[in-house]
């Protein structure tokens, strides 16, 4: 007998984290094979459900809106498991590889990094845009359907912030750290929401495109450590480049010094690869 949510029946566990599983699943035979997010918590865990509430609202909110570069939700819902437990999932169309994954890729590969990069930035912008602060962008939260064409997905919002929300409302507490080792921005890693903005994003975008490239994780704001070596910088002029104009414009630690928003970062992004256009190889 079939374990099912919903419509969906589980076929085997992929992954977890956090208080999450996810599983292959599908509709039925011949259908499609799909990765469902399930949580399950006691009603008394308000903070964990509501975050989970939360993130169904979002991925939701930008499905019906068709953005590109942010992973669709396909069917979303909570059911009662008893009288004091909850069950929470999510339904997606199932990835073939992380960043993580094929980070080995990119090392080195600028031109390939940067397009990649482009629509990361552009997920993000997009997140931005409809009011939210992802929060926890690293590699593992970035998704790619096809390992041969890799258009990517930015996914999983349980830790993601609503930009208009009153402090008296919010699901973080003033004391509580969240984020990704290396990838967080320093307000993050002191704690609570209130001064958390878009830049905060900016900041973990900028370690993620140093991480494509090089394969390093910078610790704090310590770029000249963890990027290119003397070699890479007299190989290809690009690096220097991308070292000034974004690593030192986003993985900056006061807030108001950072590039500001995935917008203008786009166009920055635009901007060095067109003036540096690749030959055939990268």
């Amino acid at each position: 007998m079939k374990d099912f949510i919903g419509e969906w029946s589980l076929i085997e566990k992929i992954g977890s984290g956090g208080q999450s599983k996810v599983y292959k699943a599908k509709q039925g035979e011949g259908q499609k094979i799909v990765a469902i997010k399930i949580i399950q918590v006691k009603k008394e865990y308000q903070k964990k459900l509501s975050r989970f509430e939360q993130e169904m609202k979002i991925h939701e909110t930008l499905s019906s809106s068709g953005v590109k570069n942010v992973i669709p939700v396909l069917d979303s819902g909570l059911i009662e498991k008893a009288e004091d437990e909850v069950l929470g999932y999510i339904v997606m169309p199932k990835a073939e590889v992380t960043l993580h994954d094929i980070s080995r890729r990119f090392v080195n590969r600028i031109e390939l990094s940067l397009e990649v990069f482009s629509g990361i930035v552009n997920g993000i912008k997009e997140i931005n845009n409809a009011g939210v602060i992802h929060r926890d962008i690293k590699p593992s939260n970035v998704l790619f359907l096809d390992q041969d064409d890799l258009e990517p997905l930015v996914s999983d919002f349980g830790i993601c912030l609503l930009k208009e929300t009153p402090d008296s409302e919010r699901v973080t507490s003033a004391d509580e750290t969240v984020g990704a080792k290396y990838f967080m921005a320093p307000e993050q890693e002191r704690g609570g929401a209130v001064n958390i903005k878009e830049s905060a994003d900016i900041y973990a975008l900028g370690k993620l495109l140093n991480f494509m490239l090089t394969g390093n994780y910078i610790s704090r704001e310590y770029i000249d450590e963890y990027t290119f070596t003397k070699d890479d910088m007299k190989a290809d002029p690009r690096c220097e480049i991308i070292v000034e104009e974004i690593l030192k414009r986003t993985i900056v630690e006061k807030q108001e010094d950072r590039i500001q928003n995935a917008s203008e970062l786009c166009d920055i992004i635009s901007d060095i690869r067109s003036r540096f256009q690749t030959v055939n190889g990268d």
